[in-house]
C-alpha cells in the first residue's frame, strides 16, 4: 500500500497514543504481511490494551498500545486501517494502520462520538463499512445510528447523517429510553440493525418484549418494510430474546441471544437477507443450554456454550438443531468466536485461573489449533487489516 501521511501525523508518529487518556508510551510497529490481528484486550475493573499481531504468525506479536484503565473498547477495520472506538461513557474514535500504529490519524484526541447538546453516552457498539467514504455506527445508547465519513481529514467533517431508530422505542418501556441498537451487517445495497429493545425494570434488562432487525437501502438510507402485507414496524420481528451476536454466510445472517433469568428465550435465527425469512437454528429451551456466540466458518455453524460465568465450551450446530460439543474446547472461559480472513475460526480465551490469555487460530475442518499466542489481558474481540490494498 502507498500511504501518504499528513505532516502532523508524520511528526507526532512517535509520540501519539490511542484515545482513552492513556499516560504510557506505545511500543513500535510489527512486520507488516498480508494480514494484522488487531486484538482488543481487557481485564474489566483492571484496563485495556491492543495486540498486532501477524495473522500467518501469532507468534509475531506485539502488545501494549493505548493502554488504558477504561476497558470498553473495540476495532472495526477496512480498507488497510483500523479504527480504535470508545464505548459507553468513552464515546471516542481513533484511526490507524499497522505500519504507523502510534500515529492517529484522527489527531491525538481522537473524534468525538458526542453531538453538541449530547448529555448521555453514545455508546456505540459496531461500526460497518459502506464504502471508504461511509460507514455505519450504531449507537445503543441513542435513538439514531450515526453516518459517517471515515476518511474525514477533522472532526467537523466526520458525522455526515443519522438514521433514526426511535420507532423501535416501545411506549411500555419507562425505563431506558433507547432501542438498544447493537450490531449491523451489510449485504447487497441493505444494512441490518439488531436492536434489542430491552427495560422495564430497574436495571433496565428485562426481556418482555421482542427484539428486531431493522432493515435500511444503504443507497438513500431509507428504511425497508420487511412485511408489506401487515402493519406495525417494518422490520423482522426476531423469534429468540436479546441479539447480541452475529455473523453472516453468503445471504445468511445469523442472530444469537441469550438470556440470563433462566427462561433459555435466547438462542440462534438464521435470516435470509433476500425475502428476509426468519428460521430458528438453535432452540436452546429443548436442551436448557444458552449460548453466548455464533461464527460460521468452514460450511459450519460453531457457538458457544454458556453454562457460567467463565465456563464456556465450542460446539458446533448440527442441522436437526442439536449440538455437538467439542470437548478440547470444553469448560473454558471463551470470550469471542470470529470468521478470520481465510474464512477459519478464532477464538479468545480468557484467564480463568486454570488457563493462560490466548488467541486461538483453529482449523474448521478437524478443530486442530493452527496457531495460538498467550496475551498481556483478556482478548475480547479481533478484527483483521488486510495489508494487500
Amino acid at each position: 500500500m502507498n500511504r501518504i501521511y499528513p505532516l502532523s501525523l508524520a511528526v507526532a508518529a512517535a509520540i501519539l497514543t490511542g484515545c482513552g487518556g492513556s499516560s504510557s508510551s506505545s511500543p513500535d510497529s510489527i512486520d507488516i504481511t498480508d494480514y494484522t490481528a488487531v486484538i482488543t484486550e481487557a481485564v474489566y475493573g483492571s484496563g485495556s490494551e491492543v495486540a498486532l499481531a501477524d495473522a500467518a504468525d501469532l507468534s509475531n506479536i506485539t502488545q501494549g498500545y493505548y493502554a488504558d484503565v477504561a476497558t470498553d473498547y473495540f476495532t472495526a477495520s477496512h480498507n488497510g486501517y483500523y479504527w480504535y472506538i470508545g464505548r459507553d461513557g468513552i464515546d471516542n474514535i481513533s484511526k490507524y494502520e499497522p505500519a504507523q500504529p502510534n500515529a492517529n490519524y484522527y489527531g491525538s484526541n481522537g473524534y468525538s462520538l458526542l453531538d453538541d447538546d449530547q448529555v448521555s453516552s453514545s455508546n456505540v457498539h459496531a461500526m460497518a463499512f459502506i464504502s471508504d467514504q461511509r460507514a455505519l455506527l450504531t449507537r445503543y445508547g441513542q435513538t439514531s445510528a450515526w453516518i459517517v465519513n471515515p476518511e474525514a481529514d477533522n472532526a467537523a467533517g466526520f458525522k455526515v447523517g443519522e438514521i433514526d431508530l426511535s420507532a423501535y422505542h416501545s411506549s411500555d418501556d419507562t425505563v431506558t429510553p433507547y432501542p438498544e441498537m447493537d450490531d449491523v451487517a451489510l449485504y447487497d445495497d441493505k444494512a441490518f440493525i439488531t436492536l434489542q429493545r430491552l427495560g422495564n425494570e430497574n436495571d433496565g434488562y428485562a426481556y418482555e418484549r421482542a427484539p428486531y432487525v431493522a432493515v435500511f437501502n444503504t443507497e438513500t438510507y431509507q428504511e425497508v418494510d420487511t412485511d408489506v402485507d401487515n402493519a406495525g414496524l417494518n422490520g423482522i420481528e426476531l423469534d429468540i430474546t436479546n441479539p447480541i451476536n452475529i455473523a453472516t454466510a453468503d445471504n445468511a445472517l445469523y442472530i444469537q441471544g441469550i438470556t440470563y433469568d433462566g427462561s433459555y428465550s435466547g438462542g440462534l435465527v438464521r435470516i435470509d437477507m433476500n425475502n428476509y425469512a426468519q428460521e430458528t437454528v438453535y432452540n436452546p429451551a429443548v436442551t436448557s443450554t444458552s449460548i453466548s456466540d455464533v461464527a460460521v466458518a468452514g460450511g459450519k455453524v460453531f457457538v458457544v456454550v454458556y453454562n457460567g460465568w467463565q465456563d464456556n465450551a465450542l460446539a458446533i450446530v448440527n442441522t436437526d438443531g442439536s449440538l455437538t460439543t467439542l470437548e478440547d474446547f470444553s469448560g473454558i472461559y471463551i470470550s469471542f468466536i470470529t470468521t478470520g480472513p481465510a474464512g477459519d475460526l478464532w477464538l479468545g480465551r480468557g484467564n480463568d485461573g486454570n488457563s493462560s490469555s490466548a488467541v486461538l487460530h483453529i482449523s474448521p475442518a478437524d478443530y486442530s489449533i493452527v496457531d495460538s499466542v498467550e496475551t498481556n489481558l483478556d482478548p475480547i474481540g479481533i478484527s483483521f487489516v488486510d495489508n494487500q490494498e
